[in-house]
């Protein structure tokens, strides 16, 4: 098993990278989707909007369906998918805590 952040330690923000897309097409195993929110958390004023949990909260996650990408899959169209799949679901969880919306960050040129 490997856990990968799929936005990247430099952003831009909600937008899958190139690694797990990468190691998913290569190794046929497939990605899982999952994302957490919270009743208190503090938003940092930073590229990605940081969520830190407040000491107490209620946490809540979601494990999405599992994606996988085929050794003949067009990377950008896989991108696309997964980056709807996992905003929507951390939008609803987010919602639930009636948490401010938070968008991705705007796409890098490919």
């Amino acid at each position: 098993m490997l856990i990968l952040s799929p936005d990247g330690p430099k952003g831009p923000r909600m937008r899958v990278n190139d690694g797990a897309l990468y190691f998913a097409k290569m190794s046929g195993a497939p990605i899982i989707p999952v994302c957490f929110s919270c009743s208190g958390a503090w938003f940092q004023k930073s590229w990605d909007r940081y969520l830190i949990v407040r000491p107490f909260s209620r946490l809540t996650f979601a494990a999405g369906e599992p994606f996988y990408v085929g050794k003949k899959d067009d990377m950008d169209v896989a991108r696309e998918k997964l980056e709807q799949i996992m905003v929507k679901q951390l939008q609803d969880l987010d919602a639930e805590f009636g948490h401010p919306k938070i968008e991705p960050g705007e796409a890098k040129k490919r």
